[in-house]
């Protein structure tokens, strides 16, 4: 399977509306982070600290934590427009988007976990939802909760799997939520005993930074019944070999259908 990371976030700005509207009909599935404002609303947002996405400087606003922010505060800002300049993927410089079609997009409000889940009801799309790491800060606590609670609402649990680089969290959701599929993310080596430690988790799927894989890593976790999605694979032709190798999924920042065909 193909996943866009963060929506088509190539040409579009990642973790908006209008990346994961692009995404449609490019992808099986779409990955996106979830982080919490400072009155507890789970919002979609990558970095802790808004800055590289949104037009905070410009508004002379100092920058601080999402969880610092409450979330009328985040509405007030802009997470679309600064894509247009910063061309991230020089997909604007290339052709492949127009500043005009860009623009005719903004501005991009921060949407809230309940709002992609409506829309993801509504079109049919499954996701991957990242819980970002807390550890150590005010929501470290309650963000599995606040997840959750949105889930329980939206009634999709079927329709999604709960990724965390903080595997703790994949352990609440265990004992909590069972009937959600849960996926531990690693990004700078296995850990020991990979297949027994995903067992012990719990996990239904291993998500591995792509230096991480090795043919053989995943033929064993798929002799096993656990999923490899594999983040964030861009190289057409690296796409090809991991998937040839077993690969459940690559996500990647240019997501196309077409690459499945060329396997056939």
């Amino acid at each position: 399977m193909i996943a866009a990371h963060r929506g088509f976030r190539s040409i579009r700005p990642e973790n908006t509306m209008c990346a994961f509207e692009a995404s449609l009909g490019h992808c099986h599935y779409i990955e996106l982070d979830v982080q919490v404002s400072s009155d507890g609303v789970p919002v979609i947002h990558h970095d802790d600290i808004p800055g590289r996405t949104c037009n905070i400087s410009q508004l002379g606003l100092v920058p601080k934590r999402i969880d610092g922010y409450s979330y009328d505060e985040l509405q007030t800002l802009d997470f679309g427009s600064w894509f247009i300049q910063a061309d991230p993927f020089k997909t604007v410089k290339n052709g492949s988007v127009t500043e005009e079609a860009l623009a005719g997009l903004m501005p991009q409000k921060l949407i809230t976990l309940k709002e992609l889940l409506a829309w993801r009801n509504s079109v049919g799309i499954p996701l991957n939802i990242e819980i970002k790491d807390q550890q150590g800060e005010k929501f470290d606590g309650k963000i599995v909760d606040l997840v959750l609670q949105e889930i329980k609402e939206a009634d999709c649990d079927d329709q999604l799997i709960i990724s965390s680089f903080n595997h703790e969290y994949l352990k609440q959701i265990k004992t909590r939520y069972p009937a959600l599929a849960l996926g531990a993310l690693q990004e700078s080596e296995n850990p020991a005993e990979l297949l027994a430690y995903l067992q012990e988790l719990g996990a239904t799927a291993y998500h591995p930074d792509k230096d991480l894989v090795t043919a053989e890593l995943i033929r064993e976790l798929r002799n096993h019944q656990i999923d490899v999605n594999i983040y964030t694979v861009n190289d057409v032709e690296r796409q090809k070999s991991l998937l040839q190798y077993g690969a459940t999924s690559i996500i990647t920042d240019f997501p196309d259908l077409s690459i499945l065909d060329q396997l056939k």
